[in-house]
């Protein structure tokens, strides 16, 4: 489990790159977290059908298991043993994760505020319990994070709010 931590902290903005490394739990992942906080409304999306978004999930969650997983990695690396490049397949789960955001920036206007609020604040919170108690931190890093996801947080809010004044009012 602790390598789905692990990938999960390389979300971070401001992490090193991974060229080289003998560590196989390491990954690149350009996506950034803007589409990790859309993934949340992605998977409350109720005009996205239910089996879609189990398979999305299911795929999500296995990619970010195999990258600390020793047999799974075996796998998505065709059956070879990676070598010092780690988890080249992460081009996978970075397409998924752009894929859920652009499906739900389709429908971000027709999605409730609390079909919205509720999936990116329940997101940002786990994911600062999950920066701040994994062991290996970089503080940088971090602290560049937090800030990024509070302003996308504000934004989110503010659209949201200027969303909820237009429609009382009109």
């Amino acid at each position: 489990m602790s390598s789905v931590f692990k990938s999960i902290c390389q979300y971070q903005v401001g992490q090193n790159g991974v060229v080289a490394t003998p560590d196989n739990g390491m990954v690149n992942i350009y996506a950034g977290l803007v589409p990790l906080l859309f993934m949340a409304i992605y998977f409350a999306n109720n005009n996205i059908k239910l089996s879609i978004i189990i398979r999305r999930a299911v795929l999500s969650f296995i990619l970010l298991w195999a990258f600390g997983n020793p047999l799974l990695n075996y796998v998505f690396h065709g059956f070879h043993f990676q070598s010092y490049v780690p988890n080249r397949f992460s081009v996978f789960l970075i397409f998924l994760v752009v894929s859920m955001l652009a499906d739900t920036l389709l429908d971000y206007e027709k999605l409730s505020e609390k079909h919205v609020l509720i999936p990116v604040v329940s997101t940002t919170a786990l994911l600062i319990i999950v920066w701040t108690k994994y062991p290996d931190k970089n503080m940088k890093s971090l602290t560049l994070s937090l800030i990024f996801l509070f302003v996308y947080i504000i934004i989110i809010l503010m659209k949201n709010f200027k969303r909820l004044k237009s429609d009382f009012f009109f």
